[in-house]
């Protein structure tokens, strides 16, 4: 109570998030990747379906809340009846109280009426001002009252926070700020005291942590490098503080379990990489952490440029060889190395890097060090100081813009940045700079040809003339055909990789197949198949039929469909175009032709 500045702060701002928090509609908070998330709850205590075999109850569900337009967050496993979430356990176990609270006041006990989500969206508000407030107690550790009042504003106010809590108040990053707020605050508090409880505290934050993303438990390397050697902390712990670790140890394992349960019961194995979607994952071998950094589509320093004044906090750790710097550092590298290697680097809709976010307690123990730095500077001072002012007043306006959607979630380019900085209407003609649009169920197929130009068409005649090793007659002409019947269902695939097309970020493939059908074969079961394919596995699926007005019988047909080519998840995957046949009889095939369009515009 006597650091009153920093009080007023941590009052002002849990106040402004959640008066924030409650003018958004909160309709739609278990829509989406939190119904993944939250569904353990409702499928464990409601419907007895953990293994979400009742698709008959999620499939009303689903449309009656207009929860996702496909049940995505669910994968079939093979040679069993029951579907994995594609997501962890964690955030349904921080969800339960508030849930149990839901349950026990709703009219409607289906798990996802306005009483659970009204009851949730409270206990996330109250999540975040509990985040705030141990944010508070970590900074007044390391710096003086009215220091530790301006890094609170700043981190809140100057970052992503304000919008990722406010716009996505069930999301991991508002649970896991919080988290790390706890978890930093006890590694404090146990290297003082070396206490049993902050050794517990620490260990159930680090445990939820990990059981809502497995990657934090790179959080490790903070108490690790505390002191700066790591393995004067691993032998004290071993040899004077065995039972502190065992108790840490069991902890960590008995969260876990309840993960390793769940997949052993819904997959039959202990351990299951529950992301089947080959579009997404980690890539450890191919990061994207320039991108991450510094494009204009997401770049966490474009968009969240305190960031750099924070960095400069390295200046002084090391020159002053404070002990901390190593634990920072590490932490601070490898965080965003880990992060920025997930293939969806940019993070789906969000302003700025949203997996920052759980980590700002980290960036605000940099930020208040750069500060108190940049203060002690003589010729420097004024200059960094009215930078960061700058910068902290750049964020807040691009962050109004956000809300207005004035900045794209997820279409920025450089050249639309530029288009709109600094304005607060979006200028006419400006949505022609963003990246190409599209849509949820990829049922986009027209494009201005205007804006791209034709590169080489591709012939699966002229690349694999040895395919055509059939021949047959059409009104009296002869032609070398691919047979297509059930012994033989497919054509072989045009593939070729993305990079070999362009270096742009997208294409569009006109695809044509020249097609003859026996008598005895059924038009409709014939399929065009359109798709990029990574380590084997394909995403971006699309199959395409002949339209049964076009179709003409004893001719040539020509199935014609244009194709948007996937977020590439690296840019050597390849583009693959085939024909699939699943009906009796024969379908001939004499060309498959593929013309990639390229964006000049």
């Amino acid at each position: 109570m006597n650091n009153r500045l920093s009080l007023i702060a941590a009052v002002l701002i849990a106040a402004v998030i959640s008066i924030a928090s409650f003018r958004e509609s909160w309709d739609g908070l278990l829509r989406w990747d939190v119904a993944g998330y939250y569904s353990y709850l409702p499928a464990t205590f409601i419907y007895d379906d953990i293994k979400h075999e009742k698709s008959e109850v999620w499939d009303a569900l689903w449309k009656k809340y207009e929860i996702s337009p496909s049940q995505y967050q669910f994968h079939e496993i093979e040679n069993r009846t029951s579907k994995v979430d594609q997501y962890p356990a964690g955030m349904s176990v921080m969800y339960s109280p508030a849930f149990a609270i839901g349950h026990i006041m709703a009219d409607e006990k289906d798990g996802f009426s306005s009483a659970y989500r009204n009851a949730i969206g409270l206990w996330s508000v109250l999540i975040a001002a509990v985040g705030i407030f141990f944010l508070r107690k970590i900074l007044l550790y390391f710096f003086n009252d009215g220091l530790s009042a301006l890094v609170l504003l700043l981190i809140c106010g100057a970052t992503n926070y304000y919008i990722q809590i406010t716009m996505g108040l069930l999301t991991p990053h508002n649970y896991l700020f919080t988290l790390y707020a706890i978890y930093l605050w006890n590694v404090i508090r146990w290297f003082e005291t070396k206490s049993f409880s902050n050794m517990i505290g620490l260990s159930i934050a680090l445990g939820l942590a990990c059981l809502s993303r497995p990657t934090e438990i790179i959080a490790l390397l903070i108490p690790l490098f505390w002191t700066g050697n790591a393995k004067a902390v691993i032998l004290e712990l071993w040899n004077e503080r065995r039972t502190q670790l065992i108790t840490a140890f069991s902890i960590l394992l008995g969260i876990g379990a309840l993960q390793f349960t769940y997949w052993k019961i819904t997959t039959g194995h202990f351990l299951f990489m529950s992301y089947a979607n080959p579009a997404e994952g980690l890539d450890f071998l191919y990061p994207h952490t320039l991108d991450f950094l510094f494009s204009f589509r997401k770049g966490w320093l474009i968009y969240t440029p305190l960031a750099w004044i924070a960095m400069l906090a390295f200046i002084p750790l090391f020159k002053n060889r404070m002990n901390v710097r190593w634990s920072l550092l590490l932490f601070f590298l490898i965080n965003i190395y880990v992060i920025s290697s997930w293939s969806n680097w940019w993070y789906a809709q969000s302003y700025s890097q949203r997996p920052m976010v759980q980590s700002l307690p980290v960036m605000a123990i940099l930020l208040g060090f750069a500060l108190q730095w940049i203060w002690r500077l003589k010729a420097a001072k004024w200059p960094l100081t009215i930078v960061t002012v700058l910068v902290s007043v750049l964020t807040v306006f691009q962050s109004w813009q956000y809300k207005e959607g004035i900045l794209d979630q997820w279409r920025m380019t450089k050249e639309y940045y530029f288009a709109v900085f600094g304005k607060a209407e979006k200028p006419e003609g400006a949505d022609e700079l963003l990246m190409v649009a599209r849509p949820f169920d990829g049922s986009q197929e027209v494009f201005d040809k205007e804006k791209y130009k034709s590169l080489e068409t591709l012939s699966f005649a002229q690349l694999m003339p040895e395919e055509l090793d059939s021949t047959i007659l059409v009104n009296g002409q002869e032609y070398k055909v691919d047979a297509l019947f059930p012994e033989h269902p497919y054509t072989k695939a045009i593939g070729r990789k993305f990079k070999e097309y362009t270096d742009k970020d997208h294409l569009w493939l006109t695809i044509e197949a020249d097609v003859f059908f026996g008598e005895t074969s059924k038009p409709e079961e014939l399929l065009l198949v359109a798709s990029a394919e990574h380590s084997g596995k394909a995403y971006g699926y699309r199959t395409y039929a002949l339209a049964d007005s076009s179709y003409k019988p004893g001719e040539w047909n020509t199935i014609r469909v244009n194709y948007l080519t996937p977020e590439m998840r690296i840019r050597k995957d390849l583009l693959r175009n085939f024909l699939w046949y699943r009906g009796q009889g024969k379908v001939y095939c004499k060309d498959i032709r593929i013309t990639p369009f390229e964006r000049t515009k």
